[in-house]
């Protein structure tokens, strides 16, 4: 097998583009991992995104999502856990016994 050349720099946009196009000419995860010398996990998930989000979903957005579950909690929520934090001690206080 063809030694994966992409160590940990992220792919290109053209990389992840010619990921869609080839998996649109019916090759298979393994024969575009192997012709682009990229693993089968990079592949797999660069063209699952392709297949759910069409190009959009090839765009990256680097940083903290903009919303998510916790983003969007209850406000009862949100007491209980700052309740729960407050009665346990965390780290030099839990270490030592003190709360």
């Amino acid at each position: 097998m063809n030694q994966i050349k992409r160590g940990n720099r992220p792919l290109t946009l053209q990389e992840r583009v010619e990921i869609m196009v080839r998996a649109e000419r019916k090759e298979n995860d393994m024969q575009i991992a192997e012709a682009m010398k990229l693993s089968v996990a990079v592949v797999r998930k660069w063209r699952r995104k392709a297949r759910d989000d069409g190009r959009d979903g090839l765009l990256t957005c680097i940083g903290r999502p903009r919303s998510g579950p916790l983003g969007h909690s209850a406000e009862e929520l949100r007491d209980a856990i700052k309740g729960w934090r407050n009665g346990h001690p965390v780290g030099e206080q839990a270490r030592c016994g003190l709360s």
